[in-house]
């Protein structure tokens, strides 16, 4: 599937992938599968307005809450973004604004909802409404860029949990680089200490280059599987 910053949305039994696509400088492009393997293109699920013509849409990822389905994408000199659908395939509409960064993504702890985002040199934290209109209060810094292999750059965050302890991938280096790679940190909350591992977790290979802004999800069996460009 050519998309970067790919995101997999499972839904109905069917596998929704959402990523920076061909058509970023039009919109959002969708793939959809019933078994990860064959997939048939949607089209876009978001179209620009004339107004931001001149932003690419980086890094889609949509999430269901109650009966709607809400896409969070970065206009690449504007910021991220927030929209609703009644359906997954969209169209997404009644745009947002949330902050000022790139890479956004969605996170649930104790019943309040957050987002990790990429800003500046660092990885960043803003907590949102129940209905994920806007955000509330001010940000908070997670980590930033403080391993040589990262050359000065953190981004493309997700997070999951998992036995009492949060983990979190992320990119480092330059995107365009063959030496991009995905890292992990841990912390015990959002606004925990954050530890890096030292070494990244996916890294060039002989038989891959250029990897990195990875999302993680949960299969048809109930497995996490993680998807990376």
């Amino acid at each position: 599937v050519p998309l970067a910053d790919p995101f997999i949305l499972l839904y109905n039994n069917v596998y929704y992938a959402y990523g920076t696509g061909p058509n970023c400088k039009r919109g959002v492009d969708c793939y959809k599968s019933n078994d990860l393997k064959y997939w048939e293109y949607v089209g876009l699920v978001y179209n620009k307005a004339a107004s931001d013509i001149q932003d690419c849409c980086w890094a889609p990822e949509v999430y269901r809450k109650d009966d709607k389905f809400y896409l969070f994408v970065t206009l690449s000199t504007k910021g991220i973004f927030v929209m609703s659908s009644n359906t997954p395939e969209g169209p997404f509409k009644e745009k947002s604004y949330l902050v000022n960064g790139i890479d956004g993504t969605v996170f649930l702890e104790n019943k309040n909802l957050y987002l990790f985002y990429s800003y500046g040199t660092g990885l960043n934290l803003i907590k949102l409404k129940d209905d994920y209109s806007s955000t509330v209060g001010s940000s908070f810094k997670c980590f930033g860029n403080t391993l040589s292999w990262e050359r000065g750059i953190v981004e493309g965050p997700v997070c999951i949990s998992h036995k009492g302890k949060l983990y979190m991938n992320y990119s480092g280096d330059v995107y365009t680089s063959q030496n991009y790679s995905i890292g992990v940190a841990t912390a015990d909350s959002v606004k925990g200490k954050w530890t890096k591992y030292e070494k990244p977790i996916l890294t060039r290979s002989d038989s891959l280059s250029g990897i990195g802004h990875n999302s993680i999800f949960f299969d048809k069996t109930g497995h996490l599987k993680i998807v990376f460009h």
